[in-house]
């Protein structure tokens, strides 16, 4: 893989600013169809209360890819840019994928070992991609502030 340039960087983390704002509004959504009574036509499975946690993370990670987004440091070694904003998008999708995969089937993605086998997965899932966002978040922040 080539590395970013700055402004490919800023591009790609404003991509991901719009798409995880697009996925807030979406799991909202979700949300409100999975409120409605089970009976009804428009119930949509999930567990609002984890569609909830999922929706306010969502804007949160766009309003912080948002403010983050922007002219970073150009002497910022181009490996460490691209490793930056690869941990960015790889955070996010682990994240939400399990998110929604948690708030899909009902598994809260808390124990190490179940019988069913998905709860192990969807925590390994959310703790990889928590960590990622953590690393990513906080390496962008450092290359905004050291400029």
């Amino acid at each position: 893989m080539e590395p970013l340039s700055p402004k490919s960087a800023d591009r790609s983390l404003r991509w991901l600013a719009s798409l995880t704002g697009a996925t807030a509004v979406l799991v909202f959504a979700w949300e409100f169809l999975a409120r409605q009574v089970p009976s009804s036509s428009w119930n949509l499975r999930g567990v609002p209360a984890l569609l909830e946690r999922m929706g306010i993370r969502a804007a949160l990670l766009a309003l912080a890819w948002t403010a983050l987004a922007g002219e970073a440091r150009t002497d910022e070694a181009p490996t460490r840019r691209t490793a930056r904003v690869a941990c960015a998008w790889t955070g996010s999708l682990l994240s939400f994928g399990s998110l929604a995969a948690s708030a899909r089937s009902g598994h809260l993605g808390t124990q190490i070992t179940d019988a069913s086998g998905l709860d192990g997965a969807l925590l390994l899932g959310s703790v990889l991609g928590n960590a990622a966002l953590v690393f990513s978040l906080a390496a962008t922040l450092r290359a905004r502030v050291d400029r």
